[in-house]
């Protein structure tokens, strides 16, 4: 048989073109081999962290106070924190997290909000002593299904007002002062701020939304709105900017450079705002679809990893509960791969992995000649790592460095 010699090898994979077409350096099948500078390797894999966790997480984020980094994680009923060795209890209400969609949040203004789309949203302020409680100013009667940071603002979604739930109802609140939850989420109340939207323009109900630059891109199952600031009484106006793209479920939204990655229901797309490319067609959309549990595609996310300039699609395949394998990729190559998880991961967030940093040894320099205290601060940048956590163990996977 004759042989051929390839020098590239770094056109990823592209299962969904027939063998006879494929380019030199690109792959039909593989798995735990990424492609970059012109050369094919084999993924690294993870490593345990943070030791025995206190229970199965289906939510996780990390937070920081400036000085001290935490993990805060949750099952169906209770949240927890740790700083990297201890764990404690930091919930005293019991939460109803649906596990499709966990809980949904964001850091704001060194706070941590989470909700169960059942009560009320929550805040947290980092720390292991302190407890999670509700958002102060809340609305009396009035619950949501998914809450984001944008700005100064907090904009809750799939709002139930009064008994009465509309998938396509948002609102938000009054804006916040620099280190503070917003004082009020009143719209009537011509003094502030909030406000209230419908976005009835087709059946279809909001999936989730996301900040971009100083825009809020706002998700339906099947368009997608952008919410833009305008100033005066209206505060923020609201266009269609994608009629047929939208968000196959929560968490299947990433930010990166000036752009957001979003994977519909039928594609998965980059666009900047304005502007909008599949990153998936001829290639893999087709196998990306075709290996999701169409039982358990709610629990599918998206998460980046910024240390390799990737951005994980994290997929249930047939038989799985939870993600088992992620489509990764390469944002400075625009090549995929496909990367086992090590088990059925639940969800996947970066942060600092607490014991990753410098160690003496490894400083320049004489100890004296260094700025600051040694002990200043218990992490530095680099120790920043995507985390996966398992849906059925009680165990977090950090990939190795």
């Amino acid at each position: 048989m004759p042989r051929a010699v390839i020098d590239r090898l770094s056109g990823g994979l592209a299962p969904d073109q027939v063998d006879y077409n494929l380019p030199d350096g690109v792959f039909s099948n593989s798995r735990n081999v990424r492609y970059r500078d012109d050369s094919a390797e084999k993924c690294k894999g993870n490593e345990r962290v943070f030791g025995s966790l206190s229970a199965t997480a289906i939510w996780a984020n990390s937070i920081g106070d400036g000085t001290t980094s935490y993990w805060i994680y949750a099952n169906d009923a209770i949240v927890y924190a740790t700083d990297g060795s201890t764990h404690s209890q930091v919930s005293t209400a019991s939460y109803n997290a649906p596990q499709n969609l966990g809980y949904t949040g964001g850091e704001f203004h060194g706070f941590q909000i989470l909700n169960d789309t059942v009560l009320v949203p929550q805040r947290w302020s980092p720390g292991l002593l302190n407890k999670v409680r509700d958002l102060d100013n809340w609305p009396a009667n009035t619950f949501c299904k998914v809450i984001r940071p944008f700005g100064n603002f907090l904009v809750a979604m799939r709002v139930t007002q009064d008994g009465v739930y509309n998938p396509r109802l948002l609102r938000w609140s009054d804006a916040a002062a620099f280190g503070a939850l917003p004082s009020s989420w009143d719209y009537t109340d011509p003094t502030n701020l909030a406000g209230i939207t419908e976005l009835g323009h087709s059946e279809d109900y909001i999936v989730d939304g996301k900040a971009l630059r100083d825009s809020f891109i706002i998700y339906k199952q099947a368009s997608t709105f952008l919410m833009t600031p305008v100033g005066g009484l209206d505060v923020f106006a609201f266009r269609e900017l994608f009629t047929e793209s939208g968000l196959l479920t929560e968490d299947c939204v990433a930010a990166f450079a000036q752009n957001h990655f979003a994977v519909s229901d039928h594609d998965v797309v980059v666009h900047d705002g304005s502007s909008m490319e599949s990153i998936a067609d001829k290639r893999t959309r087709r196998a990306i679809f075709n290996s999701i549990n169409t039982q358990r595609y709610e629990r599918c996310f998206v998460v980046p990893n910024r240390r390799e300039r990737q951005i994980y699609l994290c997929v249930p395949e047939s038989g799985n509960d939870f993600p088992n394998i992620a489509w990764v990729w390469s944002i400075p190559d625009n090549t995929w791969h496909v990367q086992e998880l090590g088990g059925n991961i639940s969800t996947g967030k970066e942060g600092i992995v607490i014991g990753a940093e410098l160690t003496i040894d490894g400083l320049p320099g004489a100890i004296d000649d260094l700025p600051g205290l040694i002990d200043e601060y218990s992490f530095t940048p680099f120790a920043r790592r995507l985390v996966l956590w398992s849906g059925l163990l009680k165990k977090a996977l950090a990939g190795q460095r």
